[in-house]
């Protein structure tokens, strides 16, 4: 919300905190934190496609923002929440 005013054209800022994150350590951490110990497995078979994401944190940077939270923290507050509230939502 700090930022919102600062962004005049239209124009979306990605939160991110910068370090790269596979898919299958997201899931092996998801898992982990709501106690589940699936074997989690990729498909780098497969061509295409994304494996992992960091986020660049130029454009959040220079408008006054910078993440607090580290990631494993704010996943298992996003669980907590959605538990809470019943707030997630499956296809």
């Amino acid at each position: 919300m700090a930022t919102i005013d600062k962004i005049d054209n239209g124009g979306a800022v990605n939160l991110s905190t910068g370090v790269l994150t596979s898919f299958i350590e997201f899931a092996k951490l998801a898992t982990e934190i709501v106690g589940y110990r699936p074997r989690v497995q990729g498909l780098s078979d497969k061509s295409g496609g994304v494996f992992a994401r960091g986020g660049d944190t130029a454009k959040q940077k220079q408008l006054g923002f910078q993440h607090r939270i580290e990631f494993r923290a704010d996943i298992e507050r996003t669980l907590n929440y959605c538990s809470r509230e019943r707030q997630c939502y499956t296809c």
